[in-house]
């Protein structure tokens, strides 16, 4: 219900549901860096 609905969904461990989720699903993922630093990545589509 969550994840067809027109809002937005946040799913923590997106990878181990992959084949649940639509195809136009934004992927946003965070890494740690360092003390003060983050690598952030967005795709579009699969994992």
């Amino acid at each position: 219900e969550y994840i067809w609905s027109d809002g937005v969904c946040v799913i923590e461990w997106a990878e181990k549901v992959k084949e649940l989720l639509p195809e136009d699903t934004i992927y946003i993922n965070i890494t740690h860096e360092g003390d003060d630093r983050r690598k952030i990545e967005i795709r579009n589509g699969g994992l």
